[in-house]
């Protein structure tokens, strides 16, 4: 199998006036918005720039799971990336108010400006933030989408591309809608990679259809991610070789030229999940689903570990303290989030059954001759 890798030996000598973006540039530069550049960004420094400053500070990422390295230096090293200028990066992290958000703009040798979201950290205030997206109401990272393209330079007129991967490509789309028409009628394709959707409410509302027709969801043919909730966009299936949650990892998708190779249908796991999550999360209020996340994650929190790679490194030790922090609710919060447990419990029994029944409902395949 080819990935994005491999797609930089093939066009990374040609420029993008000699080879239009393509949907693999965008999944690039979404990858590339995980680069840890807090200390070594500069306004307007080339991808050339970044790298060696990233490389002269010993920057290491190998503790999250789609480590930018590798990709930040096979860019760097080709024509067709080395020169884009960057600018607009951001970085904001709060535990307090539950907001972790990066962004930045990513400038082209045609005029055209790719503005990516970066999506989920290994840290638990960044999980946080994405549970709360299916409770219906914007999340800080969500207005800050919003507000970080209503920052975009009103003077100039070239063209915008919006992007990002996991939890950026739902701020993509969300800045998208909600932004300023003066930015939104400049945006020209908004791309979501494998990024969770939203609660129907939202979803369904008229700023979302506005831009549906120029968003593209793409979504591994395995995915968990990208199948939560509702998104305005049109499901693009592509093939990825990793297994079960780790067709998450961009480095994963199959790359065929200059797109991603297709697959005809969701794994049959991918298609149970999207079904039970869905029937669940649509049988939940509001009220529930607040409760639900808040208990979950105050309780994790209590524990004391801060990150996904704390909980991976300790996973029983982890649990334990967990389940007795879960333990000091009071009885009746104990049995809401239980009796929603429960309701789990019912919707994937009821998925199951649907299935079974429209499988035995099903007609009868024709005998070969």
């Amino acid at each position: 199998m080819f990935n994005i890798l491999n797609y930089l030996d093939w066009r990374g000598d040609l420029s993008f006036r000699a080879a239009p973006f393509n949907e693999i540039d965008n999944l690039i530069l979404c990858e590339l918005t995980y680069a840890k550049m807090d200390d070594i960004f500069i306004e307007d420094m080339t991808l050339e720039e970044m790298y060696t400053a990233y490389k002269e500070a010993g920057i290491c990422q190998d503790d999250i799971p789609f480590d930018p390295a590798p990709l930040l230096e096979r860019a760097a090293e080709t024509a067709r990336f080395k020169d884009i200028r960057i600018g607009r990066f951001v970085n904001q992290f709060d535990p307090a108010s539950q907001i972790q958000f990066a962004a930045v703009t990513f400038r082209l040798e045609t005029g055209l400006s790719y503005i990516s979201f970066r999506g989920t950290d290994n840290t638990i205030t960044g999980w946080r933030e994405d549970f709360n997206m299916a409770v219906g109401k914007a999340t800080p990272a969500q207005l800050a989408a919003a507000e970080y393209l209503n920052a975009v330079d009103i003077h100039k007129d070239s063209s915008l591309l919006v992007g990002g991967h996991s939890k950026g490509g739902n701020l993509a789309i969300y800045g998208a809608a909600f932004c300023d028409s003066r930015i939104r009628n400049r945006i020209v394709r908004i791309y979501s990679n494998d990024g969770p959707g939203f609660a129907g409410e939202t979803e369904a509302s008229e700023e979302f259809a506005r831009i549906a027709r120029r968003t593209v969801h793409y979504v591994p043919q395995g995915s968990i991610v990208g199948l939560l909730m509702h998104t305005p966009a049109t499901r693009i299936l592509i093939h990825s070789d990793g297994i079960s949650f780790w067709q998450h990892n961009p480095y994963s998708w199959s790359v065929q030229r200059t797109s991603f190779e297709r697959s005809d249908k969701l794994d049959n796991f991918s298609e149970f999940i999207d079904s039970v999550l869905d029937r669940w999360l649509d049988g939940l209020s509001t009220e529930q689903r607040i409760t639900f996340i808040n208990t979950i994650f105050n309780a994790l929190e209590a524990t004391g570990v801060t990150t996904i790679n704390e909980i991976s490194h300790s996973p029983a030790r982890t649990l334990k303290a967990f389940m007795e922090e879960l333990r000091k609710e009071d009885p009746q919060m104990q049995k809401d989030v239980a009796g929603m447990l429960k309701q789990l419990a019912v919707s994937s029994t009821g998925v199951l059954k649907d299935g079974i029944l429209q499988h035995r409902d099903a007609p009868e395949e024709p005998e070969q001759p």
